[in-house]
């Protein structure tokens, strides 16, 4: 497994598992300047220029376990997965292209522990 640094890094070998190490933060998805709001999505923040959300929004198990957050809110964590570099909102399909933001997301998460 590779641990990313960047975005660049992510869509080189984006779809192989990787680890990333950061900061687990709650995320808004909002995309509006002042709108912040948090609705149980969380993130990996490895460094100023690059954080990676915690599964697509779409998915049930985004919204975070009251749990894991008690475990890991602030502190640096180990999260190893696949990434996309795009968050996808709804699921792709073949009929509608899914609307989606340009931010790394993680598809799958095979494990996430503190480092």
């Amino acid at each position: 497994m590779s641990e990313v640094q960047s975005i660049r890094e992510i869509k080189e070998i984006e779809g192989k598992d990787l680890t990333v190490v950061g900061t687990y933060k709650p995320v808004s998805l909002i995309q509006k300047p002042g709108k912040e709001e948090y609705s149980g999505h969380y993130k990996v923040e490895v460094n100023d220029t690059l954080s990676i959300i915690l599964l697509p929004p779409y998915n049930p198990e985004s919204k975070r376990s009251a749990d894991e957050v008690q475990k890991f809110e602030g502190k640096r964590v180990k999260v190893s997965g696949t990434i996309s570099d795009k968050t996808y909102m709804e699921p792709p399909s073949i009929q509608n292209a899914s609307l989606s933001l340009s931010h790394p997301c993680f598809t799958e998460i095979k494990s996430i522990e503190l480092d």
